[in-house]
């Protein structure tokens, strides 16, 4: 399972091609590497952003960066690296604007639970003024960003 990609990333790691195999390895990694500790797992799935990350397909490296974010919000980790995976998912502003508006409340909440207030207010105002004032989120991405505003 894990020879093919690992073949193609060594074959010719740039491009598309080197993209998809490197994002996939990264999710083997995260999720199916049973005889890793989680931080092994991370680092392992980390370790390929140069091959995963590129100009070629910028929603794949998106999707490298949310994949990481999410395997450590799945096993109870929020640090200031789930941080900047999100950041840098946001920063390749997907062409799906759900996506975009899903990290924007993503990166308020971690960053709300890092105590990074700044970056949550940002976010938070940042949801709040691309979301539908019906989505299930609205209301209370507008009470957590209250919250931090009357905390200043």
């Amino acid at each position: 399972m894990l020879a093919i990609p690992r073949i193609v990333i060594e074959k010719g790691p740039q491009g598309g091609v080197g993209q998809l195999a490197a994002s996939h390895l990264a999710m083997v990694s995260l999720y199916q590497r049973a005889d890793l500790e989680i931080s092994e797992r991370l680092a392992a799935a980390e370790s390929l952003e140069a091959v995963a990350v590129g100009t070629t397909l910028p929603e794949v490296s998106l999707g490298y960066y949310r994949s990481l974010a999410d395997a450590s919000l799945f096993y109870e980790l929020v640090t200031p690296e789930v941080l900047g995976w999100l950041r840098k998912a946001h920063k390749i502003e997907s062409s799906d604007q759900l996506t975009q508006i899903g990290l924007s409340l993503q990166i308020a909440e971690v960053a709300r639970a890092l105590g990074e207030r700044e970056i949550a207010v940002r976010y938070y105002g940042e949801f709040l003024a691309t979301a539908v004032p019906t989505d299930q989120r609205y209301e209370t991405a507008k009470m957590r960003m209250q919250e931090l505003e009357v905390t200043q």
